[in-house]
């Protein structure tokens, strides 16, 4: 039984840890920096290896993520679980 490789992009920051830059009517995920294409259309370019692609992100968010990110799969969260701060605590420190 083959498998496919999927790619899970979490996206559904809301916008406080880059304050001013991003806030809560625009997240960090929307913002360009450094160039034309915003960080969710540059991780979704990094991941196009995957046979599937899908975006992890709140329910407002949403209807935006395929102007980033045409032909990504979307899902939205029922309520924030603060995932992103879970996963960066649990990676290992390499010294």
């Amino acid at each position: 039984m083959d498998r496919p490789l999927v790619a899970l992009v979490l996206a559904g920051g809301t916008g406080t840890r880059l304050f001013p830059a991003s806030r809560s009517d625009r997240p960090k995920q929307f913002l360009a920096f450094g160039g034309d294409e915003s960080l969710l259309a540059r991780t979704v370019d990094r991941v196009a290896f995957a046979e599937e692609t899908y975006v992890l992100t709140r329910e407002r968010f949403a209807d935006a993520i395929h102007d980033h990110a045409p032909g990504v799969g979307v899902l939205t969260e029922p309520e924030p679980k603060d995932t992103g701060r879970r996963y960066s605590t649990s990676w290992p420190t390499w010294t």
